[in-house]
């Protein structure tokens, strides 16, 4: 598909493990589904990549390092995030695109077949901030988080890992200011706002002015209702087995662990918190210490 070119972003990964999925994987099955697309790669390593893998790449770009940004504190210790390199990386190998879709998708996500081609025109839908909407995964987008008892309230937490539909307005999200450093400090690590939060509020912020985008990262349920009502008017949430995408197993998750992605629904939390609370009665019984020594 002529019409699609993927942008490629982050380190090359030489190994498949738990935590990633080899690029030479991403390359040679980008290559194998979309025979016809440009792939460009905005690589930030100087690994050398294999000759029969830089054969499948159309073009390489090496952006400057900007390095990490101080994004705050949790209890009076700075924390960095390389959020700024990722949108630096991004953004260089999207200014190079010239079809009119793209799809940005990190270097350790590979394809197993090539469903997109045949979904993408339904998922081009009319989108309120965009010319059409935006199609990213379902995990790790969410509105709340976990609590026991209850649930936290989070807004614009979109997930950064794969973005696909029209090139102008992949790189409308992404292009923009990087973050300044700040010395703000969260109290708990539960407090502090997280990269995707970053990335959607500041998106965001470009038609809300009252968004803070270093607030903490729980909000009210009013608040998490209104992000969430602008959200689904810009974006389709997709599982990656839908978009025909493998990823590190690290990032899956078993279904009592996405109830509280997007897409969750009340039976998963149910499972969720049931769960929650064997795992709390087996370790304030001891019958899971003893259950450990058991298999020693």
């Amino acid at each position: 598909m002529k019409e699609l070119t993927f942008v490629v972003q982050g380190p090359y990964f030489q190994h498949t493990d738990r935590n990633h999925i080899s690029s030479d994987e991403c390359f040679r099955t980008l290559r194998k589904y979309f025979p016809d697309s440009k792939i460009i790669y905005s690589r930030s390593d100087n690994v050398v990549i294999p000759l029969e893998v830089l054969s499948l790449i159309d073009l390489i770009v090496c952006p400057d390092d900007v390095g990490p940004n101080q994004a705050g504190c949790i209890n009076s210790i700075p924390k960095f995030e390389n959020v700024n390199r990722q949108i630096h990386g991004v953004v260089a190998g999207l200014e190079l695109v010239e079809s009119i879709y793209c799809c940005k998708v990190r270097s350790d996500f590979k394809f197993i077949n090539n469903n997109l081609i045949d979904i993408l025109p339904s998922l081009l839908v009319k989108a309120s901030r965009f010319k059409g909407r935006l199609t990213i995964l379902d995990i790790y987008s969410r509105t709340e988080y976990f609590k026991f008892g209850g649930r936290s309230y989070v807004d614009y937490h979109l997930s950064d890992f794969i973005f696909i539909g029209y090139s102008e307005d992949v790189i409308k999200y992404w292009k923009g200011e990087l973050f300044g450093d700040t010395d703000k400090n969260y109290l708990h690590y539960d407090d502090y706002r997280t990269v995707e939060q970053m990335l959607g509020r500041r998106f965001y912020k470009n038609y809300f002015s009252n968004i803070e985008i270093n607030s903490e990262r729980n909000v009210s349920l009013e608040e998490c209702l209104l992000a969430k009502s602008r959200i689904q008017e810009d974006f389709n949430f997709l599982s990656f087995k839908k978009l025909g995408l493998d990823i590190p197993r690290r990032f899956k998750r078993p279904y009592r662990d996405q109830a509280y992605f997007i897409n969750g629904n009340i039976f998963g939390r149910l499972v969720y918190n049931l769960h929650f609370i064997n795992k709390f009665i087996l370790k304030k019984s001891g019958l899971r210490d003893f259950w450990n020594k058991l298999k020693k």
